[in-house]
């Protein structure tokens, strides 16, 4: 555990941090460089982590009493004659198994198209480019000179 100066310097540090400062407007602020302020941050960083991480523990921890206790029960209604129950247990394990991180990850399929600047869309951009005036410098295949100021420069008409 560090100082309790240091403690208060690195709540500080904390604080303007996530207000969204930099090191180097930091460090003034608090009273030491921005590489002391860096090294704040990376102890900060490390006692979050910490924390989320005892958090999110804690968490599993709770929800697979509360399963434990649920399973408990429904097993004893299927016992019981109560096969109705059956459908629960099947979800109630499902839940456990996702909560563990047990089951394997869905699988995820991407369709990626690359356009060459030979396609349609490219042809349609240069007509558009040209109709309004565009000339000389390309991109890409596509004219582009003089677009900048005809189409979102943000100027007013006449002024």
């Amino acid at each position: 555990m560090a100082p309790p100066d240091v403690e208060r310097r690195r709540e500080q540090v904390a604080e303007l941090v996530l207000a969204g400062y930099s090191y180097r407007q930091i460090g003034p602020m608090v009273g030491v460089s921005h590489a002391m302020v860096g090294k704040d941050v990376a102890a900060i960083r490390e006692q979050w982590q910490a924390r989320a991480s005892e958090a999110y523990e804690q968490h599993v921890a709770e929800a697979m009493a509360a399963l434990d206790l649920a399973q408990g029960r429904i097993v004893e209604a299927i016992a019981d004659g109560d096969l109705a129950q059956a459908d629960r247990l099947v979800k109630l394990l499902d839940r456990r198994a996702r909560l563990l991180g047990l089951d394997a990850p869905a699988r995820s399929e991407a369709e990626v198209t690359v356009h060459d600047g030979d396609s349609d869309l490219d042809r349609s951009i240069a007509e558009l480019l040209g109709r309004m005036g565009a000339g000389g410098e390309t991109v890409a295949g596509v004219d582009v000179a003089g677009t900048s100021g005809a189409a979102g420069s943000g100027e007013a008409e006449g002024g």
